[in-house]
């Protein structure tokens, strides 16, 4: 299913918001210029790698997953991502578990939606959806057969 097929199943109010993020490439958001030069657009293999490991963090501990917040309040931004990934229990949205776990710190200052966008631009129509949603697409791997 393409993405932007997807937007059919978006509620209404949220349709403009998600529309916005998709159109957006990674030369919009803004950047400090050197680490501007640093990021690049993923290819869908890099996306599928960091969508895998979403996953796995949250099937190891589904009651991570909270749609309804970018990051818990115990997560910091100068977490590396080795503790974010294995000894921060914050729970996270897909866009917040996708920056929490960059490497680049840049990406883990930025507003949460567009750091999830620039890592996984596949993933930017479920940053809207519910937990239970967000839970099945992620078990299922959904993200992967998407073209």
């Amino acid at each position: 299913m393409k993405i932007k097929d997807r937007l059919d199943r978006v509620r209404t109010s949220d349709r403009k918001f998600v529309s916005k993020i998709l159109d957006r490439s990674v030369k919009d958001f803004d950047f400090p210029k050197s680490e501007a030069k640093k990021i690049k657009a993923p290819t869908l293999k890099e996306q599928i790698k960091r969508l895998d490991e979403v996953r796995k963090a949250v099937l190891a501990k589904p009651d991570r997953l909270r749609m309804q917040i970018w990051h818990g309040e115990d997560w910091y931004s100068h977490y590396k991502p080795k503790k974010a990934k294995f000894e921060c229990n914050a729970p996270h949205c897909i866009a917040g578990f996708l920056q929490a776990f960059s490497p680049n710190e840049a990406i883990r200052e930025m507003y949460p939606g567009d750091a999830g966008k620039i890592l996984a631009p596949i993933a930017a129509h479920m940053f809207v959806v519910d937990d239970y949603e967000a839970m099945e697409w992620l078990k299922n791997r959904d993200y992967a057969k998407i073209k």
